[in-house]
């Protein structure tokens, strides 16, 4: 038995090692290399290359760096992280934590309760026995929950998930996917309702099943027992199967299907006879079909019926039978019309019509001036007039640049690769008239964002554009080796201005990305639809009305610790990937901490994903945030900085926390984290927390020591908190008389919200009374 620790990095040569028996170092380096922990808790890193690394029995943490590795956790609780390239992930038994990353990976969660993150790439992710949860994000993944009650969602792009046995929870998230639920009573959602579309095939199978289709044009199946099927918004396709069954359209015009088989009583609650369907399944037709006005429980509802036993096939609810005939069962060739209800808003504000301000005179359509620096599409102009032309085009030293844009019959201005070159010459602007309908407009094109922010047209009180593009610079799809300084009121809008971050569509391919950082330092300013590539947003000196929305920050954070009270902050729909905080907020006075994706990677306690301070009326809502082991709260309500400013009338709901297994810091940091605050107007909902379980005096939900709050003055309601090994579902850390009692009535330690809080799954310093009813 050895008791020596190894702590080497090994050369570039493919080499052979194993650990002692007790907790081990061992990084790879270059070549091929095969590492074994042996016993205790080890950290592997294979480097380079194809790479094995096995963490044997202990508390491993393993990371295969680059190339296509095969990592083994062995027994005990392990993390695995893959790394770039093609890798194969083995939990093995324990409560393992998976993390693919780039690539197209396989990770096999093994025994008992696993946490597996699929990261870049098309991956395979199998939880086997246990209650696993999984989350496929980027790529179209295949997710595997097989036995146990499992959750599982899809991320981004064309998913195919299984539940497998027991009672799961499915969400496909966004892109086209396919979901089925097998055995057990299931939940199963299609995907957001934010606005991302998708069109979702949905199989509950047997058991009681509820199924969301949400948005996009979707098609569900509820199998076998009674289930709950809504198709949200989107043309939706509806099939109750075996079981009486309760269907709701929701928005778009839907079908729904009836069949004549055992205990397919369906009830739709929803059925408009203006633009819904019925479609008969099987050998059913119309003459076979009774449709009457109900009586009894039924009496306001249309009852249809097989004519030739009576028995009952579907209740429209609230339908009067005298509106409905054969033509709601012709459902037309091309399916159910209507609008979808999700898609993107083209370019426009929403609710703004976009021809507001047309003119005879061309103008652009959304804003007032263009960045360019890559050839393409870059605007699209908007008049009374059928066709356009260009008369000139000079650059800002007057001389002229012939062919560098062009423009086509709808407008559309284009970008030649003589435009580009000129712009990343010795050009920085290029001035386009164009002629539509004998008016003239001189269009600018500047080659740098902050060379637009110069323009005498942002900022002039004066609107020039079609559709509501006042003050608005529209940034083209390229990359822009800047960093911005916004110090003037506008609407900075890059090429995805209209897309949420986690959108399928959005690629490197046709971003505007920026290299260096953005700073704000004025109010009315919106900052939308762009890639920071390695920059951060600093809103520090920011004011009212400020919009961070549909942004991809890949290494960096937002930071809106406003120094004066401000109404009105929103940061909606960002992605971020960082080693450090994600939002960061403080006095706010309004707005909303809505829609974000956020990737926490770095263990520091100050690492929280989103911390406000001393704000007031705001949301916090619908974030997706994945936290790492140990380190900061994935939601802060009080302050990153500490300084405990009150806030007030504040909402926490719908938002997913995953930690890492061991996630949180004792008395310091948990899923979600009350601190230093005498808080009014707390609303905490409908919130999912897993993985904080560091210490025994971290939590889901921590209160820390400092922060007062009275029972009346907050609702902790309706959440999944889970209580996850040596962490609680609630832990109150603070002193005599602060936080006396707290009512945690109608919560739930599991997503499935099975299995009620209890007094198992909470605890306190000693000086808070939990209550459960």
């Amino acid at each position: 038995m050895s008791t020596t620790p190894i702590n080497v990095t090994l050369g570039d040569s493919s080499d052979l090692l194993s650990g002692s028996d007790v907790n081990d170092v061992i990084a790879g380096s270059g070549g091929s290399d095969t590492l074994f922990g042996l016993l205790g808790d080890d950290l592997l890193v294979g480097g380079s290359d194809i790479d094995f690394l096995f963490g044997d029995a202990g508390n491993d943490t393993l990371n295969g760096g680059s190339g296509n590795d095969l990592v083994n956790g062995g027994t005990g609780n392990d993390f695995l992280q893959g790394g770039a390239d093609d890798d194969l992930l083995a939990g093995n038994s324990g409560n393992d934590s998976l993390v693919g990353d780039l690539g197209n990976d396989s990770l096999y969660g093994g025994r008992d309760d696993d946490f597996l993150f699929g990261g870049g790439g098309d991956d395979l992710l199998s939880g086997d026995v246990g209650a696993d949860e999984m989350l496929g994000n980027a790529g179209s993944d295949t997710l595997l929950g097989n036995a146990g009650e499992d959750t599982l969602y899809g991320g981004q792009g064309n998913d195919f998930i299984r539940g497998g046995q027991n009672s799961d929870v499915i969400n496909g998230d966004i892109g086209d996917d396919i979901l089925l639920g097998d055995v057990g009573n299931d939940t199963i959602s299609g995907g957001s309702s934010d606005g991302d579309t998708g069109s979702d095939s949905i199989v509950g199978g047997a058991g009681n099943d509820w199924l969301f289709g949400n948005d996009g044009n979707d098609t569900i199946f509820g199998g076998e027992d009674s289930d709950y099927i809504s198709g949200g918004k989107g043309n939706d396709r509806l099939i109750g199967g075996g079981g009486a069954d309760t269907l709701v359209g929701g928005l778009g015009s839907d079908i729904f299907v009836l069949l004549d088989e055992v205990g397919s009583a369906d009830t739709i609650l929803d059925y408009n006879a203006i633009e819904d369907f019925m479609q008969l399944g099987g050998t059913l037709t119309f003459d076979d079909l009774t449709v009457q006005q109900g009586t009894g429980l039924n009496l306001n509802d249309t009852v249809i019926t097989l004519t030739s036993t009576g028995k009952l096939l579907m209740v429209l609810k609230n339908v009067a039978a005298v509106n409905i005939d054969e033509a709601d069962f012709n459902v037309p060739v091309s399916g159910a019309g209507g609008s979808t209800g999700g898609t993107d808003t083209g370019g426009t504000d929403s609710g703004t019509d976009s021809n507001s301000n047309i003119s005879d005179s061309p103008q652009l359509r959304g804003a007032e001036v263009l960045v360019a620096d890559r050839a393409g599409v870059i605007g699209t102009l908007a008049s009374n007039s059928s066709s356009y032309s260009i008369s000139s085009i000079v650059d800002d030293s007057g001389s002229s640049v012939g062919g560098a844009v062009t423009v086509d019959s709808s407008g559309n201005l284009t970008l030649t690769s003589s435009g580009e070159i000129a712009l990343n010459g010795n050009a920085s602007l290029l001035e386009v008239t164009v002629v539509a309908g004998g008016n003239s407009t001189k269009i600018r094109i500047y080659d740098t964002i902050a060379d637009a922010l110069t323009d005498t047209a942002i900022g002039d009180n004066t609107d020039t554009s079609v559709g509501g593009g006042a003050d608005t610079i529209a940034v083209a799809a390229g990359t822009y080796d800047e960093s911005v300084t916004i110090g003037t009121s506008v609407k900075l809008k890059g090429a995805n201005a209209d897309l949420a971050s986690t959108n399928s569509t959005r690629s490197s391919d046709n971003e505007a990305q920026i290299t260096g950082n953005v700073t704000i330092s004025t109010s009315d300013v919106t900052f939308s639809g762009f890639q920071l590539t390695t920059g951060s947003i600093n809103a520090s000196n920011a004011g009212a009305n400020l919009v961070i929305s549909n942004n991809i920050l890949s290494s960096g954070n937002i930071d809106a610790r406003l120094s004066d009270d401000a109404a009105s902050v929103n940061i909606s729909n960002n992605s971020l990937s960082v080693n450090g905080f994600g939002v960061a907020v403080r006095n706010a006075t309004s707005g909303a901490i809505s829609g974000n994706n956020i990737i926490i990677s770095g263990g520091a306690t100050t690492n929280d994903a989103i911390a406000v301070d001393s704000i007031t009326g705001m949301t916090i809502a619908d974030n997706v945030i994945i936290m790492p082991n140990q380190g900061g709260s994935g939601i802060e309500l009080g302050g990153s900085d500490e300084t405990g400013g009150a806030s007030t009338n504040v909402t926490i709901r719908n938002n997913r926390v995953t930690g890492v297994s061991g996630a949180g810091t004792a008395n310091q940091d948990g899923g979600i984290t009350l601190r230093d605050g005498n808080f009014t107007g707390l609303t905490i909902s409908g919130n999912q927390v897993s993985g904080y379980s560091a210490a025994t005096t971290t939590g889901s939900l921590l209160i820390v020591n400092g922060t007062q709050i009275t029972a009346e003055n907050v609702s902790i309601t309706d959440n999944s908190f889970a209580d996850d090994g040596t962490g609680r579902s609630i832990y109150s850390a603070t002193a005599s008389g602060e936080t006396p009692t707290l009512n945690v009535a109608g919560n739930f330690i599991d997503t499935s919200k099975t299995t009620a809080l209890t007094a198992s799954n909470v605890a306190s310093a000693g000086n808070t009374n939990f209550l459960f009813s």
